[in-house]
């Protein structure tokens, strides 16, 4: 009530159960099970699982133990209490074979935000914790439309609680519940049930990722896994819980997204269309997405063994610069950017980092500077397809002391890609190789206006052990910010594979960022994964630019989808393959004109199962979309 003083925070013990709070979320911690139920004013208790799991995974002698926290052999407990907080700190030591590790838990509530925070931290003196996963979930297992949990794996998803199909994500995606990766593009979840929810933010997210767990009907669970950095935990974890008495889908995200602009995540297309005036040739854009050569070599798992003659080819770059000038002419859309593909000097994926010449084949140094003065002429941003992780045997500069170094003294290989086998190159020593590649390009004539740092924004982020260069996965993401900075300070427009939020700040445009699907987003047989729900647009919209491809069960599309409806509703721009795609392309140009640099507002289903969805942007526009039908309303239509 308006006026109304609130109440006093408090923290009081009850035989095992402790119970503290500020009036507006009263939280009750038990001793026994480390199990929470928390109370938000008005609200129902939301309840954590009872226990029973392996929250622990710590070394000891050479020894990997898995033990649940509650298996502590000493235990203790005393209030907290802090100018801004009230809680219980729990000390746990004395684990079964793990002897001289503490565990300190941390349950608070923010009295300024009337949040529960949630921290983590160990004494390692003895063992090395490799991960613990506390607070426990809470499980959402009431039926019914109204209960879900959303989670931002990729673009997002909309989870009903008893959606019939098995949606953890361990299981569908392994290896992709960490944050900064496809499974979180964002490092937060959320859950409500009859209009009342949380919000999960991870405040520590570089060593972090969430359990989420739905067998077949559910119910569901997600939970915050804290990994070990460089073989400890190293540092003090922490995880934010926003109770909401109203919400939806909507309301989570926008409560995520205040987040990311107090913590400055968060930056503006229109700050940094200010700061770089060709940032501006993306609003009402399209993208042009080409390529040079392509050259694969015998190890690499693409190699065509039945046709050798395929693994060889090339257009030169006369003949790109020829169809830039014809498609950005007969599509009539003035602005955006050209991304070209194998330009190097045996083409796409191979030798990085050590990519010049351009590629002699295809008309080397004059050949890719006519590339560039064509794009400049249409009044588009040229940007090349690069590479600074990826690190090739048979690179000239390839150096093993360079490479990631494993914590067993080991170095990751494979051969996957087109270039062969390759290990990969540390963040520390990259930022060199791309100073020296941008300055090998501005001395040949070649004058970029973009670049694309291949992986920086979707490969997981990278650990090494190299005494000579040691980095975290922080330190990584540092590494990279660099990266993309040093192309930002060179009056380039930045962009990436995916919009991880990490990067978000110094990157303009991404390659993609459409929807999850299971077994995979480009398998034949793929599935949906829960409901396409544009968390990110809800958060990011108006602060990155992400194009999307048009066909009916594309890469990342639901399979009974057309991409260019998911375009329209989450107001980006197409990819633009010659003139025959000109139309459509032109359609999402001129609404991006419109909204591209504006908050997406709102967002709501029209149905029970998702085919009918409308977008709301801070101008009033509404875009409603029939995926069955394929049909689109724009409103106010465009041109009015």
């Amino acid at each position: 009530m308006a006026g109304q003083k609130p109440s006093e925070p408090f923290v009081v013990q009850e035989g095992p159960v402790w119970r503290f709070g500020d009036g507006r979320l009263e939280v009750a911690l038990d001793e026994g099970t480390l199990g929470l139920t928390v109370t938000p004013a008005g609200c129902a208790p939301w309840l954590t699982t009872a226990g029973g799991d392996e929250g622990l995974v710590a070394a000891a002698e050479g020894d990997t133990r898995r033990c649940a926290l509650t298996d502590a052999g000493t235990k203790s407990f005393e209030a907290y209490r802090t100018g801004w907080a009230v809680g219980v700190r729990a000390r746990l030591g004395n684990f079964p074979g793990l002897a001289g590790l503490g565990i300190t838990l941390i349950a608070k509530v923010d009295t300024a935000a009337h949040e529960l925070v949630c921290e983590v931290m160990a004494d390692e003196s003895g063992a090395q914790v490799r991960e613990i996963r506390w607070p426990r979930a809470f499980v959402l297992e009431q039926a019914g439309r109204a209960n879900y949990t959303v989670f931002p794996t990729m673009a997002g998803l909309l989870l009903p609680s008893d959606w019939p199909e098995e949606a953890s994500l361990d299981k569908v995606w392994p290896h992709q519940n960490m944050c900064f990766t496809r499974g979180m593009y964002m490092p937060w979840w959320g859950q409500v049930r009859g209009g009342e929810g949380y919000a999960a933010i991870i405040e520590t997210p570089y060593d972090a990722g969430c359990a989420l767990v739905h067998p077949p009907g559910g119910p569901t669970a997600a939970q915050p896994v804290w990994y070990a950095s460089l073989g400890r935990l190293a540092y003090a974890r922490s995880l934010r819980y926003a109770f909401l008495a109203e919400c939806d889908h909507v309301a989570l995200a926008k409560r995520y997204r205040r987040y990311a602009q107090g913590i400055g995540r968060w930056r503006s297309l229109t700050e940094k269309a200010a700061g770089n005036p060709r940032v501006e040739r993306l609003h009402g854009g399209a993208i042009i997405h080409t390529g040079v050569m392509v050259h694969i070599q015998p190890e690499s798992s693409y190699y065509n063994k039945e046709k050798p003659e395929a693994n060889h080819h090339f257009t030169p770059f006369a003949q790109r610069a020829r169809e830039i000038r014809e498609w950005v002419s007969g599509s009539g859309i003035a602005n955006g950017e050209v991304h070209l593909d194998g330009w190097g000097r045996r083409g796409y994926d191979n030798l990085h980092p050590d990519v010049l010449p351009p590629c002699p084949e295809a008309g080397g140094w004059e050949g890719m500077r006519e590339v560039a003065k064509a794009c400049e002429e249409m009044g588009w941003i040229f940007a090349t397809h690069d590479n600074y992780r990826d690190f090739y045997f048979d690179a000239p500069s390839f150096d093993r002391d360079l490479c990631i170094r494993n914590l067993d003294g080991s170095n990751p290989e494979h051969a996957t890609w087109y270039g062969g086998r390759q290990s990969i190159l540390c963040g520390v020593p990259a930022l060199g190789f791309l100073r020296r590649n941008l300055d090998g390009l501005a001395a040949g004539g070649v004058e970029l206006s973009g670049i694309y740092l291949d992986v920086f924004a979707i490969a997981e982020l990278d650990e090494c052990a190299n005494p000579e260069h040691p980095m975290t996965r922080e330190e990584c993401a540092r590494w990279r910010g660099l990266a993309f900075s040093e192309c930002r300070a060179r009056g380039l427009v930045v962009s990436s594979e995916e919009p991880v939020d990490f990067a978000l700040d110094r990157m303009d445009l991404v390659h993609h960022g459409p929807y999850a699907q299971h077994p995979s987003v480009d398998a034949k047989d793929k599935r949906q994964l829960g409901l396409a729900c544009p968390l990110f647009t809800l958060v990011y919209h108006d602060a990155i630019v992400v194009p999307w491809s048009f066909g009916k069960g594309a890469w990342g599309i639901p399979p009974q989808d057309e991409g260019f409806l998911h375009c329209l509703l989450n107001g980006g721009i197409g990819y633009l393959y010659g003139v025959g795609d000109a139309e459509r392309v032109r359609t999402a140009a001129a609404l991006h004109k419109r909204v591209g640099w504006l908050e997406m507002t709102g967002h709501e289903y029209l149905d029970e199962a998702g085919r009918r969805q409308r977008s709301r942007f801070a101008d009033g526009t509404t875009v409603e979309v029939d995926f069955d039908a394929g049909s689109y309303a724009i409103s106010p239509a465009l041109g009015e």
